[in-house]
């Protein structure tokens, strides 16, 4: 049984969602590379992302049904945005520049930060960038404003709590050294 990949996510649980929601309407699923990137985030960059698939035959009905809207908003399906503008295919991944970079973030223990958004589409070798960022809703918006106002630190108090530490550091050491 050959299988395909329908999805293709960021994190395990946008994964899992998919493949339930799958499940539910009778489509097998898997999903392939969790445990990877569950135990790795880093790596779902390097690999593509945790992957849904299913059987070949139910690939047609499984795209349909995941683009009616249904599917999480880390994954790349048939109704999102990411589809390839020369030829309109599914079948995109990021770039290797993309992909090397997050090589490279695994070999050094630090993430490295690609803000450029290259696609290239595996069927006609097309690139682009994809524009503009994920929008939030704005209950999200208002959320974060309403928790930064409540919990507002300003810079003069931490740099005043520095200074009087160091100062007392300064202190309790020159004392020592002068013997008391």
């Amino acid at each position: 049984m050959a299988l395909v990949t329908v999805a293709a996510c960021r994190d395990v649980v946008d994964a899992e969602l998919i493949r339930v929601h799958l499940e539910s309407e009778g489509i097998p699923a898997y999903v392939v590379d969790q445990y990877l990137v569950g135990m790795q985030w880093l790596y779902s960059a390097a690999i593509g992302g945790v992957k849904v698939q299913v059987a070949a035959a139910d690939a047609p009905a499984a795209r349909e049904l995941l683009g009616q809207g249904a599917t999480s908003e880390g994954a790349t399906t048939d109704s999102s945005v990411e589809r390839c503008p020369n030829c309109g295919s599914t079948e995109i991944g990021r770039s290797r520049v993309q992909r090397v970079a997050g090589a490279a973030s695994l070999l050094v223990s630090l993430p490295i930060i690609l803000w450029r958004r290259a696609w290239v589409c595996r069927a006609c070798s097309h690139s682009w960038r994809r524009s503009g960022w994920p929008t939030t809703p704005p209950e999200t918006d208002q959320a974060e404003i309403a928790v930064r106002e409540r919990h507002s630190y300003p810079a003069f108090r931490n740099a005043l709590l520095l200074l009087v530490g160091l100062g007392l550091i300064l202190f309790i050491g020159h004392r020592i050294q002068s013997g008391f």
